[in-house]
């Protein structure tokens, strides 16, 4: 591990892929919470309350629509098991792969 002028360098230290996706879900998070702290200013808080209420009218919406991505990874996810030549391959054919390749 190399320090110096304040950034660290961890390249030589054995990390988990595990370990980035916390720590991007960690940061993802810590950008939310930068929402809620501008509540307490006027210019955004008035920004910040219409979103609050937009997410409240989609929830309905959201969910239909993530059940349709759901439908369409299961049907995906099956027919990546099905393929025996693996023209196309979803990522390791596992579900999850299937989920983000029919959101992206």
């Amino acid at each position: 591990m190399v320090i110096g002028l304040g950034v660290v360098v961890v390249s030589e230290v054995p990390l988990g892929k595990e370990l980035f996706v916390i720590g991007g879900l960690a940061c993802f998070l810590l950008w939310l919470k930068l929402f809620y702290f501008l509540r307490l200013f006027r210019p955004t808080a008035s920004f910040i309350r219409m979103i609050i209420e937009m997410i409240k009218d989609i929830r309905v919406f959201l969910l239909i629509f993530f059940v349709g991505v759901f439908a369409f990874a299961n049907f995906y996810y099956i027919l990546d098991l099905g393929n025996v030549t693996k023209v196309v391959t979803i990522g390791d054919a596992s579900y999850m792969e299937t989920i983000i390749y029919t959101y992206m």
